[in-house]
């Protein structure tokens, strides 16, 4: 966004559907790969994209020819043997959004394990801080210890703007601070577009989750 075109416009998302397409650009031009594979549920509503489909439309957009396949998977898991059989039969780095409503669930459908175990480069796509995005245990025991990577903005004081905030909410919601974050960005961005204008989205990075108590290991800067 312009600011000298929009002075009082601020971006107060923690992330984008173009960010996270220009950082799987980047990464793919790192690894050499022409082409990836994005795999996600399907869009629920006019007014909430997936996270696959928004960048997939990004990138058809821009002319990219990066994305082979934008694989939905259907909510009921019907035809997923066909499904992961698409994905072993398209490329070696396969994308695939955390949006789902049950994430555990469905990556352990699309035994995103097996993948990983056969050479395959498997990237989790976050839209908000991996601690939000992995913030139940259950999902985050699939991907730990399995050299499946997580592409996510960083926000280095995540943790500090949890607790804060936690304080500020008598029953927050696990999985939900990144929307309680935006909240709060959203209302200091309205001071701070009379101040000239400007962004509040993140870096992009590629992490880790070596073991299943939350930590991770921060791999690879992107964008």
């Amino acid at each position: 966004m312009n600011p000298t075109v929009f002075p009082n416009t601020v971006n107060v998302a923690t992330s984008s559907s173009a960010g996270l397409a220009q950082s799987l650009l980047q990464f793919a031009r790192q690894l050499d790969e022409v082409q990836i594979t994005l795999v996600g549920p399907p869009t629920r509503n006019t007014d909430q994209y997936s996270i696959t489909n928004a960048i997939y439309d990004y990138l058809n957009a821009t002319g990219s020819m990066l994305i082979r396949k934008n694989i939905e998977v259907k909510r009921n898991y019907n035809g997923i043997s066909d499904t992961i059989r698409s994905l072993q039969m398209s490329t070696k780095v396969v994308a695939i959004g955390t949006d789902f409503e049950n994430l555990k669930e469905a990556l352990d459908q699309l035994d995103v394990r097996s993948l990983s175990s056969n050479s395959y480069i498997v990237i989790m796509l976050c839209s908000s801080p991996v601690e939000n995005c992995f913030a139940s245990p259950d999902a985050r025991s699939v991907i730990a210890n399995n050299d499946i990577m997580v592409l996510a903005p960083r926000m280095e004081n995540y943790a500090m703007a949890s607790t804060k905030l936690s304080t500020l909410i008598s029953n927050p919601v696990m999985g939900n601070m990144d929307r309680y974050i935006s909240l709060y960005n959203s209302c200091y961005g309205y001071c701070f577009g009379f101040d000239g204008g400007g962004t509040l989205l993140y870096d992009y990075y590629l992490y880790t989750l070596p073991g299943r108590d939350g930590k991770k290991d921060l791999d690879l800067k992107l964008l």
